[in-house]
């Protein structure tokens, strides 16, 4: 008994019932499982290219150790981690008897492959080099790069740990958080760093990227069909350039190319309905080689030098061995890896409420623990990077994703990693013609968390919104100002010829970014309780902000936030060179801060009246709260919040 695909993406029995849990099968594979795939896919790899560069192009590490020991584990902890998450959606949907059901995505976290890099894999290679002067002993790289990768693991498998150990209380936290306060963060990272910044490569070559923007909001957001001769003739020209670009350009490549063209057009023009995602990458990037023939400069990126290979590494003996001499070294790097992994367990926990406003209800805690479990299988092969959930569930969903599309992303990460392939996927795949998925992803998911979000509490998740603002201009002064190099640490060599009013701005981006995703849910979580009335609750909220602020898990004027003594922070701050422009912003300050906002809220709460209707604000008919005060607070937060 076999499936069919309906032109919505759903899937029926050959038989003509409806694979709607009715029976026992369910639907994992949907023709939206293709359009689902390219986003997930490009971005995991985007990640491991950016890793790779930024390792060889600012440290000097050793191109081959990176391809070959560092980069196969962490492409296999994003398959086991998929291949679970697969699991987990396909038994949700036998369990509730749904065809709807889509999975959770996951892949390696961004924020983690820049602190990683700049903040623990970079510097321990330097300071190997260092060792190796200092003793009289020729540089070697290898040994060095060795002994970078071997702290990696460390981190990782401490990452990993503690995820685990923070699994059983995901669930209590997201129970007792509002909705607000987790869906700020993630409406601020889609609309800023899931859509911003790809749109800037797909504006980087216009053609290219626009015309594929076109087709994605076409198909994806307006929810146009495409079909028929034309399209399948678009398409398939588009695969056979590609098979070109593959091939080098030689007469075989060409003849490989109009080959797929053919079949690839014939194959298409007789669907019903063909995936937009991959008219707009296709299309795209036939754009892209086409002017690259004609030699107009589209921005096509050059072929990976190297053949292929074959590698997973196996380096748990050894690791165990350079742990017992070097273990006080590797503890060094916990105050900053530990903030970064905290940061994936509260994303974790984010995306798990943006799968339940979606539709699909999954427990937390295995999800925190799939991702931890993830971690330490990439930290068992040499991985370096962490991995965790991506916030693009509701829209992979609205694309018609079901579970195939993570089970597709794992396999095809993992074999890119192990046989060193995947610098060829940009290669014949250029950016600017698979980021418009990306742009499509952020407004969904920013979309979605207003629909999923009380209206009386708009105001919380905007003001959830703001720290991740923050972390984008944080990357801008980097990204445009290469001497003000925040990921160092450093802040340039020139810092301290800056004026006090510019050095003070650029500590005050430092700690507003540091820890975002943390205060992005204390700040949104606060503000709607105390909307709510609950306003007990918000003022012991801004006290655990105070704690955190006090150890510089948020609000840290150090780079990658790293959990310190205030002393301890003075005394680094001091050697960089930017303890004075950062007096008013030291832990103490914030946490003083932190303390005289609930002290406010305390007074607010014992002396005034909450806000009613007559106010301005509207009562929803959807998610109300009980109140720690009187009644008279409000109309609508006389009854509880439900269960989610």
């Amino acid at each position: 008994m076999g499936w069919s695909t309906m032109r919505d993406g759903r899937s029926t029995m050959r038989d003509g019932r409806s694979a709607d849990g009715t029976g026992e099968h369910v639907c994992w594979w949907a023709t939206g499982d293709i359009n689902a795939f390219f986003g997930v896919m490009l971005d995991n790899v985007s990640d491991m290219i950016l890793m790779a560069s930024l390792l060889v192009g600012v440290f000097g590490f050793p191109a081959e150790f990176g391809l070959t020991r560092m980069i196969p584990g962490t492409a296999v902890g994003v398959l086991v981690g998929d291949l679970i998450y697969t699991v987990m959606a396909v038994r949700l949907a036998r369990r509730e008897g749904r065809s709807d059901v889509t999975a959770m995505p996951l892949g390696l976290d961004t924020p983690s492959t820049f602190g990683s890099v700049f903040l623990v894999l970079g510097p321990s290679f330097r300071a190997e080099l260092e060792r190796q002067e200092m003793a009289g002993i020729a540089a070697d790289p290898v040994a060095a790069a060795e002994h970078a990768w071997y702290v990696g693991i460390t981190m990782l498998v401490a990452a990993g740990l503690f995820k685990v150990a923070c699994a059983p209380v995901s669930g209590w936290i997201r129970r007792r958080c509002p909705r607000a306060g987790l869906l700020g963060s993630l409406v601020a990272i889609a609309l800023v760093i899931i859509s911003f910044l790809p749109l800037l490569e797909v504006a980087a070559t216009p053609v290219t990227g626009m015309v594929s923007l076109a087709l994605v909001l076409a198909t994806l957001t307006a929810r146009w069909r495409l079909s028929g001769w034309l399209v399948g003739l678009l398409t398939g020209l588009g695969m056979g350039l590609m098979g070109v670009a593959a091939s080098g350009g030689t007469e075989v490549g060409w003849l490989v190319g109009l080959g797929i063209a053919g079949l690839a057009t014939l194959a298409l023009a007789r669907l019903e309905e063909i995936p937009g995602s991959l008219v707009a990458v296709c299309v795209g990037a036939g754009l892209t080689h086409l002017f690259t023939l004609v030699g107009s400069g589209a921005g096509l990126t050059p072929p990976p030098v190297g053949g292929l290979g074959f590698w997973l590494p196996l380096p748990l003996g050894p690791w165990w061995d350079w742990l017992k001499a070097h273990g006080l070294e590797a503890a060094g790097y916990l105050p900053v890896v530990l903030p970064l992994a905290l940061a994936t367990v509260i994303g974790g926990i984010d995306c798990t409420e943006s799968a339940a406003a979606a539709g699909d209800r999954y427990a937390t805690e295995p999800i925190v623990a799939a991702e931890g479990v993830a971690t330490l299988a990439a930290a068992a092969l040499g991985g370096v990077i962490q991995s965790t959930p991506y916030i693009g569930h509701p829209a992979y969903k609205a694309m018609g994703g079901r579970a195939g599309y993570t089970l597709a992303t794992g396999v095809f990460v993992g074999a890119l990693g192990v046989f060193g392939s995947f610098g060829w996927v940009f290669h014949v795949l250029p950016r600017a013609a698979v980021y418009p998925i990306l742009v499509f992803v952020g407004v969904e998911i920013a979309q979605q968390s207003f629909r999923a979000t009380p209206r009386r509490h708009y105001p919380a998740l905007v003001l959830a919104c703001v720290p991740a603002l923050a972390y984008l201009a944080y990357l801008m002064v980097d990204r445009l100002a290469g001497e003000v190099d925040l990921r160092m640490g450093t802040l340039g060599p020139a810092f301290g010829t800056y004026g006090a009013e510019v050095q003070q701005w650029l500590q005050v981006l430092t700690t507003l970014a540091g820890g975002f995703l943390v205060t992005s849910l204390l700040w949104g979580s606060w503000l709607a309780w105390l909307i709510d009335g609950r306003w007990r609750v918000a003022s012991l909220a801004l006290v655990f902000g105070a704690m955190l602020a006090w150890v510089g898990v948020i609000h840290s004027p150090l780079r990658g936030s790293p959990i310190l003594w205030p002393s301890q922070v003075e005394e680094r701050l001091k050697a960089e060179g930017r303890l004075e422009a950062s007096r008013p912003l030291l832990p103490h300050q914030w946490a003083l801060a932190y303390l005289g906002m609930s002290a406010v809220v305390l007074v607010v709460g014992r002396t005034g009246k909450g806000p009613t209707a007559a106010q301005g604000m509207e009562p929803d008919g959807d998610a109300g709260s009980e109140t720690d005060g009187p009644k008279r607070s409000g109309p609508w937060i006389e009854k509880a919040e439900p269960t989610r």
